[in-house]
């Protein structure tokens, strides 16, 4: 087996996890009466506080942000759906919605500053590199 089947079996594998999972949480959030959809919300918006807090601290791809981003709203979203339109009392704030797009927007700008860091230090690294090649060079000339 290739490492492009093994990739693509691990990612198949990922793909029905997440399935799995969403199709639990839809699930669970169905069975909610509506004072527990609500407390969902506000621990849904807790935990994703602390999810915005690793991934600001992560180096992870803009691919992992935005799919972070649109799962979130979906997610945050999914009381309204999953209940009757009556029973659910607490719907997700503009501010609260809004916030996914700002923390892409903050992610983008630590990764570049990474990136800039780290091609700054391969710059570096290849400079010295030359250098001492030169050197070793000159020397031999000697």
């Amino acid at each position: 087996m290739t490492t492009l089947e093994k990739a693509t079996e691990k990612i198949c594998e990922l793909k029905g996890s997440v399935m799995a999972l969403d199709t639990l949480l839809v699930a669970l959030v169905r069975v909610l009466p509506p004072e527990a959809c609500a407390l969902w919300a506000k621990s849904l918006a807790a935990t994703v506080s602390v999810a915005e807090t690793v991934l600001l601290n992560a180096d992870v791809s803009d691919v992992v942000i935005d799919s972070f981003s649109s799962e979130i709203l979906r997610w945050q979203r999914l009381p309204a759906f999953a209940a009757p339109k009556a029973a659910f009392t607490a719907s997700p704030t503009a501010s609260v919605l809004a916030k996914p797009v700002a923390l892409r927007q903050k992610l983008r700008l630590r990764q570049k500053e990474r990136r800039a860091k780290v091609e700054a230090s391969r710059r570096i690294t290849t400079l010295k590199r030359n250098s001492a090649k030169k050197t070793e060079d000159v020397l031999d000339l000697r």
